[in-house]
């Protein structure tokens, strides 16, 4: 399975690579805008794949991802993932739970890698198409029915998907911020269930950080992205606006989401897990 890593900016500091076993690091492939492709071939060789010169946003660069390597399976990763983490659980009154408060948290091993490529290719084997894993700013969780898998809620910073299986009529570049958000409500729509390992967990940079999307994520553009998908998607996103009270927004007001994930599944169930989140 290749590890896709759409990466800008960042060409010295490569996180998630760094963080990688060595035998998985030989499956790496870095997807670069033209005016650093040179300098990263210079450093990682053939591993660095080149975009067209006219694409310089994320949403159309996962487009180009799916036309380039949608033949076989493949995993998008942010480029600034520092740790892999697997979340033990816990015993509470005879049930194993777990959650952010109240769990083991230990640093990922080759065999963890292992186990959780040969998990993802078995999900796919059975008909699940994208997979993710937990991100360390996601809600923690007590119920036992979300771990170590939770089932048709929100992927972020990293998510597998089963390549040729893929429907051809997703659209990925119908918003500048949040394609991941607008991605997954269009497969949920279309009856395609996802899986989310809450059992591992994916610890990247903040929001805020330099680098990546950095170079065009505004306040203004993340609002307009905000009320774009919620357009797509009446009835399941739903927007509140928020007063930054700390880093670059500081004292804006940004709008944040709540999205009915479960009621997204084939557009018709009406119930389900409500997953307030902010990007």
């Amino acid at each position: 399975m290749k590890i896709i890593i759409p990466t800008l900016n960042r060409i010295h500091e490569q996180k998630t690579y760094n963080s990688l076993p060595d035998k998985y690091k030989k499956d790496v492939v870095f997807v670069v805008q033209a005016h650093e492709y040179e300098e990263m071939k210079f450093i990682y060789g053939n591993q660095v794949a080149c975009l067209p010169k006219e694409i310089n946003k994320l949403s159309p660069t996962r487009q180009w991802i799916q036309e380039n390597y949608g033949d076989g399976r493949y995993a998008v990763v942010d480029d600034d993932a520092h740790a892999w983490h697997y979340k033990e659980p816990v015993m509470i009154e005879g049930k194993e739970v777990w959650g952010f408060k109240n769990g083991v948290s230990r640093a990922f091993t080759e065999d963890d890698f292992d186990t959780l490529f040969r998990e993802v290719n078995e999900f796919m084997d059975n008909g699940i198409i994208h997979v993710g894993m937990l991100a360390s700013n996601m809600k923690p969780t007590s119920e036992p029915n979300r771990y170590p898998i939770r089932s048709n809620e929100r992927i972020m910073q990293i998510v597998f998907y089963d390549g040729p299986n893929l429907p051809d009529d997703i659209q990925w570049s119908r918003v500048t911020m949040g394609q991941d958000i607008d991605v997954n409500l269009q497969l949920l729509s279309k009856g395609y269930e996802n899986r989310i390992f809450s059992k591992y967990c994916l610890c990247t940079s903040e929001t805020s950080a330099k680098g990546g999307c950095q170079v065009y994520r505004t306040v203004e553009n993340h609002n307009a992205s905000q009320r774009k998908i919620a357009e797509m998607w009446p009835g399941i996103v739903r927007l509140k606006p928020k007063e930054i009270t700390s880093g670059p927004w500081k004292g804006q007001t940004k709008l944040t989401m709540t999205v009915q994930w479960k009621k997204a599944l084939n557009s018709r169930k009406s119930e389900g897990i409500l997953d307030e989140f902010f990007v």
